[in-house]
């Protein structure tokens, strides 16, 4: 997927990224894949600016592998979120 170089593409999905969480959440997987296009990196920029490996970030945005919760935390406290559990809606 291409990087965003274009401000305001990256504010654009910053503004809709921002009100999704406060609305309805999203997956761990999307919510740090769009922190790191908001910030215009490449998965190994954004890997090297939250203090994680590039296989750790991949295993998250793909919510793939067995990453471990201090991880996510360690990612997200970049940002000021945290992990929360919320009831699934059917």
């Amino acid at each position: 997927m291409a990087i965003l170089k274009d401000i305001k593409k990256r504010q654009k999905l910053r503004q809709e990224f921002f009100q999704n969480l406060d609305h309805e959440g999203v997956s761990l997987a999307l919510a740090i894949k769009n922190l790191r296009k908001i910030l215009g990196l490449n998965q190994a920029e954004f890997a090297k600016l939250v203090g994680q490996s590039l296989s750790t970030l991949r295993k998250v945005e793909q919510s793939s592998g067995n990453v471990t919760m201090n991880s996510v935390k360690k990612i997200l406290q970049k940002f000021s979120l945290e992990i929360v559990v919320v009831r699934r809606k059917k």
